[in-house]
Formats: C-alpha cells, structure tokens, sequence
C-alpha cells in the first residue's frame, strides 16, 4: 500500500460532492500515514433523517468500494457519520449496503 497524494485528493473531492445535500453539516479528512489509512468524517444535521444518512452511507460505500475496494494496492479508508456530536454508523471496506429503513443510533 502506499500513499498517493493525487488519489486521495481525487477521493476525498469525489466524497465531498456526493456529500453535498443539505442535511450534511460538515466533510472532514485526515490520511493517517503511519497506517496508510484515509479516514474521513460526514457530520450530519441534528434532524438528519436516518433513511438520508443511510442513502449517502450506502452511496459512499458503493463509490469507495469500486475505486478503492479491500486490499487494494493503494491504501485503505474509513468513513464516520457524526449527528449531535456523536458517532451513529462507521463505514469500512467491504461493509454491506444497508436498508434505508434501518434506524441509526450512537455506536
């Protein structure tokens, strides 16, 4: 694995503009090298609906798993959902695709 600062700057901007709806507060990114790791952090409106939430996590999952998928020769990802300054779902390579119906509390 190893770091790729054009590759990242291509996800992470791909992130932010699936992650441009309105009940998104917020888009973070931190690359932790030390792991080859990107982590990034959607923080959502307090009133964000969970079937909102749900469709972009699921979104973001299908996007990140086709150009980055699980031991890819790149380097690894992670995305927290933040609402009302707490965690309510974070998403991993390889995650399934979730209902829109489920109901997201704080992990």
């Amino acid at each position: 694995m190893g770091y790729s600062a054009e590759k990242v700057e291509e996800v992470v901007g791909q992130v932010r503009t699936l992650a441009d709806q309105p009940f998104v507060r917020e888009v973070g990114d931190h690359y932790a090298g030390y792991w080859d790791v990107l982590g990034l952090q959607v923080t959502v409106q307090d009133d964000a609906a969970d079937g909102e939430v749900l469709r972009l996590r699921n979104e973001l999952l299908r996007y990140l798993d086709r150009v980055l998928p699980k031991g890819n020769d790149d380097f690894a990802w992670q995305v927290g959902f933040k609402r009302q300054s707490k965690t309510i779902e974070v998403l991993f390579p390889g995650d399934e695709v979730r209902s829109e119906t489920d109901v997201l509390r704080p992990i």
